[in-house]
């Protein structure tokens, strides 16, 4: 930002903002923001008396992460309990579940990373596994490609569930998920403030 008049501009719009809009900016979206406009959304933060911790999760996601930053943060997610079922009698770890449905002519090919137990990512795979084997094959020419792809990906992330370390795929929901986890206080941790969808 190079005038007062872009500054004025960018307070303008956070100001605009509810704070549902707000936080989801800054949480989902601050990556690439200049100096300038970080400091007005912080300003704006303060200023509605929201969670100072919105302001780190800003400059998260304006740094390179290190190897450390992405093992603490998977630290702090396997120790949680299970978002999907509660149960906290083990570590968390994550998945990646490839689902395809086809019909005729439209195919559908998902790919979702799930953190949770061990119980809860073989479900998943499992569920994404019985639907591409069942309604996958059956649209042309996609289905007939997708579904075999997505059979591999769900049987090659099983052997992973039970890894004593942090797999790939929970490095990567913290990597996606940076924002949104520096904004979470890691004393009152709540699944709620992630977009698990």
């Amino acid at each position: 930002m190079k005038s007062g008049i872009e500054t004025t501009m960018v307070a303008e719009r956070y100001a605009r903002m509810s704070n549902e809009e707000l936080i989801g900016q800054v949480t989902l979206n601050a990556a690439g923001m200049t100096p300038e406009a970080i400091e007005i959304a912080r300003k704006e933060i303060v200023a509605r008396g929201l969670n100072p911790r919105l302001a780190e999760a800003v400059a998260v996601q304006n740094r390179e992460w290190t190897e450390d930053d992405i093992a603490a943060y998977c630290d702090l997610i396997s120790k949680q309990s299970c978002p999907h079922c509660g149960k906290n009698d083990s570590r968390l770890n994550g998945t990646e579940s490839a689902e395809t449905m086809s019909f005729l002519l439209f195919t559908s090919f998902k790919r979702k990373l799930v953190v949770g137990c061990k119980s809860c990512l073989n479900k998943a795979v499992f569920g994404a596994l019985g639907k591409s084997f069942v309604l996958g094959w059956w649209g042309i020419p996609w289905g007939l490609l997708r579904t075999p792809q997505s059979i591999f990906i769900n049987l090659n992330n099983l052997r992973f569930h039970s890894s004593k370390t942090h797999n790939e795929c929970l490095q990567r929901f913290v990597t996606a998920h940076r924002g949104e986890l520096a904004a979470i206080d890691e004393d009152a941790f709540d699944w709620d403030v992630l977009d698990l969808s």
